[in-house]
């Protein structure tokens, strides 16, 4: 006769699979958790700095839209760049390449936060998407495009009608942003060469 072996606990395998699977969840809420903690500080800091810190936030826009090759607005709350100017999220310094950037204003209650949003289009396997409080007590983005008269032909001087492989014309394109905090309105100015 086989004496039966009574199966009292879990083998090593199942004991591994269960620590592995608690670590990943363990590392994903630590991750979560980080990240909220510091988009915390941040508004915390803007709200004892007044609220609005527009140097900074203005900062960041001229960075982005300087070298812009698309911008978009809709409706006041949204303002999309695509932009060689993507930036780290912990500490915002440049890593030059494509992406899109939304600039995008959130209400809850009665309170408005303008937030950054960033996705790489150069690498479309890992956009690695981003979002980053910029600025509280903001009500609304708008933009205003108005192209010069003056075009600047990038063809070089003697090129035939006939080249069917002319890069397009480049024309200055002066943009007007507008951000309408609570108290106070800002604006900026600036000229971009746009195709």
């Amino acid at each position: 006769m086989i004496a039966r072996r009574l199966h009292l606990g879990f083998t090593l395998v199942e004991l591994a699979v269960a620590c592995a699977a608690g670590a990943i969840l363990i590392g994903a809420m630590l991750l979560v958790l980080t990240t909220i903690l510091s988009d915390r500080q941040r508004l915390a800091a803007m709200q004892s700095s007044g609220g609005n810190d527009q140097s900074q936030l203005i900062t960041l826009l001229r960075r982005d839209l300087a070298s812009a090759t698309q911008i978009e607005s809709s409706s006041g709350t949204s303002l999309v760049i695509r932009t060689y100017n993507a930036l780290q999220s912990d500490d915002f310094q440049p890593t030059n390449r494509l992406c899109t950037v939304t600039y995008r204003v959130l209400t809850q209650s009665r309170l408005h936060w303008l937030v950054r949003e960033q996705q790489y289009t150069d690498e479309p396997v890992a956009p690695r998407p981003t979002r980053n409080l910029v600025c509280c007590q903001i009500r609304h983005i708008d933009v205003q495009r108005i192209t010069q008269p003056t075009a600047i032909d990038s063809n070089p001087a003697g090129a035939t009608a006939n080249d069917a492989a002319k890069p397009p014309a480049l024309s200055w394109t002066r943009t007007h942003v507008t951000l309408g905090f609570d108290n106070s309105a800002a604006s900026i100015d600036f000229m971009t060469y746009l195709p």
